[in-house]
């Protein structure tokens, strides 16, 4: 029987131990020598057996050694033994095992070391819908060829997976294979949705992964959509849409938000605002408007009118709406064909809402008037221009000059920026000819959705008593569509792999639209005794959004721990230091995992 000595000199050379042809199972354990140990012993142990396991011919090319059982006695170690529910795997007995040690299986053996099976990052993912998430899969044990993964998705109709195989081998069976699940923003009010992935071996040249329990990884799908109308542009009480009289024509757009039931409807009625003096000078065309649910997302439009009155002042209006029967048109909504969540919405059945502000500019005083050629004034902002018209209301008087200072926010760009207008009638810049400009949408990095943005006119000199210099301010609201989304993207989120002796692997954050402040995330780990983080935070500035940031994860050395563990690196805004208004404050992050690998 070979000595610690001797089983020491051999692991450190590489020599084989000599087995009998048959194996017998020893009374003792070997016999001590000076200078070694068990713990020397365990500090040699070569990777392939103390980890990986030994295949049949491994054991009898002497590829295996002898050591300390989970009971304390000694015998044949061949590290991750594969015995499968206490029965020796196929192929062992006969081959130096001629009687299984109940000690590899059951409670005295790690679970690892159990049987053959899928290794998922994660049970669960909870993805908001739009958002994605990632998870590893990886398998339990060395396989003797290749192994093939079939993922079959119970719910297509909330989450997508970007693979449906994977492929293992006995070179890459504990590298994790990364999935990416895409939660779908399917536009309707459905509540939390769910769905199982199903990951089952669908073909093994190893015969025990051929009959490994399938694993189910849980997705939980948070929904975003709420009932509403989106309405173009986006006004307010403070900010409402000019229309100027003429009589002139502008057009407000507006659907619902959502989809609606198959075969359902939604109907509304419009109606000008009772807190304005009307004086025949507002009007509304298209009274009533309904969407079906086939053109849910059909964006319809009303048209108001401005027409010549007899006061010499601007007002404020309201266009609000109702929602009606969709085949009676009565508030009173009976009709089954009425969209259950927005025949909800309309609350009491009969109660108005407003769905746009604007104002009448007065034509009987003096005044900029900017006349835009299509309304309403909706530009991409990634390039996107339109054009308008600009005038001035009244004479300014004969031989007077009158500048009009054109200015923009941030949003567009506007040419050219300065107008000239003469008090004489019959020339090209006439008071009351229209002088075109264009604005253009700038193309920025900052997601902000889509946005209002403002083209200003005022006087900027006049030689005329009645446009003073100054004054006379008014704008043109137009509606930027936005083409950036925030968010953060981190890779890779799973598969990360360190080892015990302090070996680590590296990911990368960065922001996916430019900040307008500081944004700062913690980064912890779940475990610092199987892995550590470096550094402790990363933050990002409008300069440096862009610039992916590296962090560290180094596997933490631990003397008891054997196999391969896992682990999760949280990431986490800090709002102390966080001065971003675009969003990151509540940005949702995913987590990201990994696992330590302890050959000893």
């Amino acid at each position: 029987m070979p000595t610690l000595e001797q089983i020491y000199n051999r692991l450190v050379t590489g020599a084989a131990i000599t087995i009998p042809p048959t194996f017998v199972e020893p009374s003792a354990g070997p016999s001590a020598a000076t200078g070694r140990s068990l713990n020397d012993i365990k500090a040699s142990l070569p990777n392939s057996d103390n980890i990986n396991g030994a295949a049949p011919a491994e054991v009898s090319s002497g590829r295996t050694y002898w050591g300390l059982r989970t009971d304390g006695s000694w015998g044949l170690q061949t590290g991750t033994a594969h015995f499968v529910s206490g029965a020796c795997q196929a192929g062992w007995t006969g081959n130096n095992c001629s009687v299984c040690d109940t000690h590899w299986s059951g409670a005295n053996c790690d679970i690892n070391d159990q049987a053959a099976a899928l290794v998922l990052s994660t049970p669960t993912l909870t993805i908001t819908e739009g958002r994605s998430a990632q998870y590893g899969v990886s398998l339990r044990y060395r396989p003797t060829g290749t192994v093939s993964v079939g993922i079959s998705n119970s719910n297509a109709a909330r989450a997508t997976v970007s693979v449906s195989t994977l492929n293992f081998n006995p070179q890459n069976w504990n590298q994790p294979q990364t999935i990416t699940v895409s939660a779908i923003d399917d536009k309707l009010i459905n509540g939390t949705g769910t769905a199982n992935l199903t990951h089952q071996v669908t073909a093994s040249a190893d015969t025990a992964y051929a009959v490994a329990a399938a694993s189910v990884l849980a997705v939980t799908v948070n929904d975003v959509n709420a009932v509403g109308f989106v309405v173009t542009p986006l006004t307010t009480v403070g900010q409402p849409m000019k229309v100027v009289e003429g009589p002139t024509t502008v057009r407000v757009g507006i659907r619902p938000a959502t989809k609606l039931a198959s075969g359902a409807a939604v109907r509304l009625r419009f109606q000008l605002s009772d807190n304005v003096t009307y004086d025949g000078h507002n009007s509304l065309s298209g009274d009533d408007i309904t969407w079906t649910s086939a053109e849910w997302n059909v964006v319809k439009y009303l048209s108001i009118q401005a027409l010549p009155d007899a006061d010499n002042q601007d007002e404020t209006f309201s266009i609000d709406a109702v929602m009606v029967d969709v085949d009676s048109g009565s508030t009173t909504l009976t009709s089954s064909r009425n969209d259950p969540v927005y025949y909800d919405y309309s609350r009491g059945h009969h109660q108005t809402f407003s769905v746009a502000y604007l104002s009448n500019i007065d034509t009987d005083v003096p005044g900029i008037l900017i006349l835009p050629t299509t309304t309403p004034v909706v530009l991409a902002e990634s390039g996107g221009s339109s054009t308008a018209s600009v005038r001035l209301a009244t004479p300014p008087g004969a031989s007077t000059w009158v500048t009009v200072g054109l200015s923009t926010t941030p949003g567009i760009s506007v040419s050219p920026s300065t107008l000239v207008f003469s008090g004489d009638t019959g020339g090209a810049k006439d008071w009351n000819v229209g002088q075109t400009v264009t604005f253009t949408a700038v193309d920025d990095s900052v997601a902000q959705g889509d946005h209002r943005e403002f083209l200003s006119a005022s006087v900027a000199y006049s030689t005329s008593a009645s446009y003073p210099d100054g004054g006379l301010s008014t704008y043109l609201l137009t509606q930027v569509t936005d083409d950036e989304t925030m968010g953060v993207t981190v890779q890779p989120q799973s598969g990360l792999l360190c080892s015990g002796s302090g070996d680590s692997s590296v990911f990368m954050l960065r922001l996916n639209s430019a900040p307008d402040g500081t944004v700062r995330f913690a980064v912890s780990s779940s475990d610092t005794g199987l892995a550590t983080v470096s550094p402790g935070y990363v933050e990002f500035s409008p300069s440096n959004w862009s610039v992916p940031q590296l962090v560290t994860v180094s596997g933490v050395p631990n003397a008891s721990a054997r196999g391969q563990l896992p682990f999760v690196i949280n990431l986490a805004v800090v709002p102390a230091s966080t001065t971003d208004t675009t969003g990151y404050l509540n940005a949702v992050l995913p987590d990201v995992r990994g696992s330590t690998l302890y050959s000893r």
